[in-house]
C-alpha cells in the first residue's frame, strides 16, 4: 500500500501527504478548508507540490546529522532504503505543530517513556543519551546536527510531563554544552526571551525546555521563505526581517528582540545563525503570531577558524561593525538611530558580564580553560572589532595564564 502521512485538527482529517516520484504534494480535503496547518499553508482547493523532496513545512521536522543517521539505520533495516518521506512517516506520530500528523499504523505507548530531572542531570552519561533516543524514536522529529533527543521529564506530580530538549556533544566539537549555555546566558541577559536551559552535573548535557506548548506552535523562517534544511544557508537577514513584518501581530516589538538576535550573533560569532535558526510562534487561529525565543547559539569561531555568518546582511558575508549593524537596525527594522543604540548597547552589556562570569566559572571548571578562554579572547576581539578599535593583546588575563587580555 503507497505511503501517506495524514494531518488532522481537532480529531477530523484535513488533508494528506502524498510521495509523488521524487518529490511531494499536500492536499487539503475540500470538504474542509476552514482551518490550516502552518502559517505558510494556508487552506486552498490548489495542491502544494514540491518536485524534490519534502514540502518546506514538512522538511523542517526531519534531522539532521548525528540524529539522522541514528534514525537511517533504523529506517533502513525495516523499508531497504530511505529518504526524507519514508524517515518523516515514521517521525510522524511525534511531530509536534497544529497539526497532528499520522504516518505509520501504530500505536505509542507512553508508560515509561519519561525520565526524571534528578536521572538527567545527575546521570549525563552517553548510555543515558542513547537510552533517549531508544525510547523516544516515536518523538524525535527535531532538526539540527548537534547529537540531540527529546526527553518527557516528569516528576511525581507532574501529569503529563514537560519535554526538553537534551543536548550532547562528540569529540570534533569538545565542551559544547558548556559554550550554548554561556552563549544563551548572553542573551538572556539583554532582556531577550529564551527557553530555560540548564547543565547537568557534569556539564555532558545541555536541557533545554521546548518552548512550543499545547496552545504554541513554531514555523521555521525557512519554511515561511519556501526553502527546506538544504537551503538553510543561503538568503539574507533582511529576508528574515521581511518574514517578521509580513506576519508578526507586534512588528515593532518583534523587529527590536530580532535586532538584538543579529547584534548577538556578531557579538559572539555565532556563524551558524541561518535560516532554520529563526522562527515564528503562533496559535490555533493564527491571532498570535510572533518571533520565537532566541535558540541555538554557539560560539562557533571556536572550532571553525575565520568563520563567518551564516546568511548575508547587506550583501556581505562578513562581520559588521556598529555603524553598519546601525544602518541595518534603521534601513530594515525601522528602529531609530537612538534605538539601535541602546539595544547595541544592552548586548554588548551582556557580553562583557557573561565575560566576567565565564572568567570564575573557568577558575572552578579546570576542563573548560582551554575553550573557556578561547571564547573569551574571540569575544573580546569582537568587541573590539565591532567598535573598529584595534586589538592589543597582554600575554596574561585575569586569573589564568593561558588566555589574552585585550583593552578596548
Amino acid at each position: 500500500m503507497k505511503k501517506k502521512i495524514l494531518a488532522t485538527l481537532k480529531d477530523k482529517t484535513i488533508g494528506e501527504l502524498l510521495e509523488i516520484g521524487a518529490g511531494t504534494e499536500f492536499r487539503y480535503f475540500a470538504d474542509d478548508l476552514k482551518d490550516s496547518i502552518c502559517i505558510s499553508m494556508p487552506t486552498s482547493h490548489l495542491t502544494y507540490r514540491k518536485h524534490t523532496g519534502l514540502l518546506p513545512f514538512f522538511d523542517m521536522f526531519i534531522p539532521e546529522g548525528f540524529l539522522f543517521q541514528y534514525l537511517k539505520e533504523i529506517i533502513h533495516k525495516k523499508e531497504g532504503k530511505i529518504n526524507d518521506f519514508i524517515t518523516l512517516w515514521y517521525l510522524a506520530e511525534g511531530v509536534r505543530n497544529k497539526a497532528k500528523l499520522k504516518g505509520r499504523d501504530i500505536e505509542v505507548k507512553e508508560t515509561q517513556n519519561y525520565i526524571t530531572m534528578d536521572e538527567l542531570e545527575e546521570n549525563d552519561t552517553r548510555d543515558t543519551f542513547l537510552r533517549l533516543l531508544k525510547m523516544f524514536i516515536d518523538k524525535n522529529a527535531i532538526s539540527g546536527i548537534q547529537p540531540k533527543s527529546l526527553a518527557v521529564v516528569k516528576d511525581k506530580a507532574q501529569i503529563p510531563g514537560d519535554e526538553y530538549i537534551v543536548k550532547t556533544y562528540g569529540e570534533m566539537y569538545p565542551n559544547l554544552t558548556e559554550v550554548e549555555y554561556f552563549c544563551l546566558k548572553v542573551a538572556k541577559k539583554t532582556g531577550l526571551e529564551t527557553p530555560e536551559f540548564k547543565l547537568s552535573k557534569n556539564k555532558n548535557f545541555l536541557i533545554i525546555k521546548r518552548f512550543d506548548k499545547e496552545d504554541l506552535f513554531f514555523e521555521e523562517a525557512g519554511s515561511l521563505l519556501g526553502k527546506t534544511r538544504l537551503d538553510k544557508y543561503t538568503g539574507s537577514y533582511e529576508q528574515i526581517a521581511k518574514v517578521i513584518k509580513k506576519h508578526s501581530k507586534e512588528v515593532s516589538a518583534d523587529l527590536r528582540s530580532y535586532f538584538k538576535m543579529i547584534v548577538i550573533n556578531t557579538l559572539i560569532r555565532n556563524g551558524d545563525a541561518h535560516l532554520k535558526n529563526f522562527g515564528l510562534l503562533f496559535n490555533e487561529d493564527f491571532s498570535y503570531i510572533r518571533l520565537s525565543p532566541a535558540y541555538d547559539l554557539i560560539c562557533t569561531s571556536i572550532y571553525i577558524k575565520d568563520d563567518k555568518p551564516a546568511l548575508t546582511m547587506n550583501g556581505k558575508h562578513k562581520w559588521l561593525n556598529k555603524q553598519e549593524i546601525m544602518e541595518f537596525g534603521e534601513n530594515v527594522c525601522l528602529l531609530s538611530e537612538e534605538e539601535s543604540k541602546e539595544l547595541i548597547d544592552e548586548c554588548i552589556n551582556g557580553v562583557e558580564s557573561t565575560i566576567k562570569e565565564l572568567q570564575e566559572y573557568i577558575e572552578e571548571n579546570k576542563k573548560f580553560t582551554d575553550i573557556g578562554s578561547r571564547m573569551i579572547e574571540i569575544w573580546d576581539n569582537a568587541l573590539l572589532e565591532f567598535e573598529n578599535k584595534k586589538t592589543v593583546r597582554i600575554t596574561k588575563r585575569r586569573g589564568f595564564n593561558n588566555g589574552h587580555r585585550f583593552n578596548r
